[in-house]
């Protein structure tokens, strides 16, 4: 399902409007009332990230759609600004700076590979996220990691590094999902 122009223009409204929130309330709150597009009020996974110039600012998000799109927009983009334990919170300042790129999944497909050879078979370079899945942990890259890691053996092993796991790991719990993303982005958040 692909959005249009005008509708990839609402989600990047709506996330810069939750970071301006975010930034004049310092708490999240309901997504404004509005009139959607059909395609904006059906539950899909998508990601928020934030980049200052080429740098990663923060990304949050969900493979599985937990929200119709566009309020899950609006939660990802406070919570890339504000939860992301990788960064310190937004300022003011750094409103001014902040690129959003949004990227919305296609449902993920469950991938029958049982050994680490099988999946790296099956990847396909520059297109496929992957999400990896045990009963305790869940680790994911979207496909826009492949422009840093775009051999599929390198890609597999640093999301295995993300996850917490040693090179070698492997088990045979380890669910593994492929999906694509339909990613536009807006250079500067107003502020």
């Amino acid at each position: 399902m692909s959005l249009d122009e005008q509708q990839r223009a609402v989600l990047l409204g709506i996330a810069r409007r939750s970071i301006d929130t975010g930034i004049d309330g310092g708490h999240p709150t309901a997504l404004p009332d509005g009139v959607y597009a059909e395609a904006l009020m059906k539950p899909r996974g998508n990601f928020v990230t934030l980049r200052s110039g080429p740098e990663l600012r923060g990304c949050c998000g969900s493979v599985w759609p937990k929200r119709l799109l566009a309020e899950d927009v609006w939660r990802n983009a406070y919570a890339s600004g504000w939860h992301d334990p990788r960064f310190p919170v937004l300022s003011r300042k750094d409103v001014a700076g902040i690129g959003i790129e949004i990227s919305v999944l296609s449902e993920p497909e469950r991938l029958a590979a049982t050994a680490e050879e099988q999946l790296l078979q099956v990847l396909r370079p520059g297109t496929d996220g992957l999400l990896l899945e045990t009963d305790d942990r869940r680790v994911t890259y979207l496909p826009a990691v492949w422009q840093q890691l775009p051999a599929a053996v390198d890609f597999l092993l640093h999301l295995k590094r993300k996850a917490g796991w040693q090179d070698d790991y492997w088990s045979s719990s380890i669910r593994c999902y492929r999906y694509e993303v339909e990613s536009f982005a807006a250079s500067a958040v107003s502020s």
